[in-house]
């Protein structure tokens, strides 16, 4: 229930829907209104939203109009888990197959960071996409992570198979590679600082961090264009 003892249900940071959203605007909490404070009925879901229609929130009738299901329906389809699943090719060890990725992961790769304007929190996140699922299959066989199909749009387009691979195993493949990468290797040694700087993020976030980590995301997103990195003063 509300910290602020209105009787209804908590959705975030121990407060209702009408203070968290008081709490968002950084106004002061103030009483609700008497026709605010009707009683109200959890999510049948019990996510501890408030129930709208057909005793689901609003998140989950959404969710059912669009995919006919209470379950979240991922853009992309699909084929490997996170874990390593394939075994490597015979013809060298892990080490060769590490520098193999190096250049592979310089030349196809990318790495980027996500902001998440809500919460103030960052992610990395690398990329590889490509039609060949073969060379993908080494990746996760290396490092683990996920497999997409994203199926083509129109006749003139192929599918593209993409590996992924977000947060702090990500920044374990980047420190495995960082001793052979040659053009992406300024933006994964960033990559890593931000990571290690991340790494309680689930603590309260300060003015201070998320000015140092938007500076970090800002030199990523400059090197990944071919200009030269520029950090902000803070």
């Amino acid at each position: 229930m509300c910290s602020e003892k209105d009787g209804l249900p908590a959705i975030a940071r121990g407060l209702c829907q009408a203070h968290y959203r008081q709490w968002r605007l950084k106004k002061p909490l103030q009483p609700l209104r008497k026709h605010l404070l009707r009683p109200v009925k959890e999510c049948s879901e019990k996510d501890g939203r408030p129930a709208v229609s057909n005793g689901f929130c609003a998140m989950h009738v959404l969710r059912w109009r669009r995919n006919g299901s209470l379950t979240r329906k991922d853009r992309y389809s699909p084929l490997y888990a996170a874990l390593p699943e394939f075994p490597l090719p015979t013809n060298g060890t892990r080490d060769q197959w590490i520098c193999w990725a190096a250049g592979f992961f310089d030349g196809e790769g990318s790495i980027g960071i996500m902001k998440d304007s809500k919460t103030r929190h960052y992610y990395l996140h690398l990329t590889v996409a490509q039609i060949d699922v073969a060379s993908l299959q080494v990746l996760q066989g290396l490092f683990g992570g996920r497999i997409n199909l994203r199926e083509k749009r129109t006749e003139k387009r192929r599918a593209i198979h993409t590996w992924r691979l977000a947060s702090q195993g990500a920044r374990q493949v980047l420190e495995e590679l960082l001793p052979f990468l040659i053009v992406k290797h300024r933006q994964a040694e960033l990559a890593i600082e931000l990571c290690n700087d991340t790494a309680n993020r689930w603590g309260v976030v300060t003015d201070e961090e998320v000015a140092r980590r938007e500076n970090i995301r800002q030199a990523i997103s400059r090197l990944n264009h071919g200009l030269p990195e520029v950090l902000l003063t803070t």
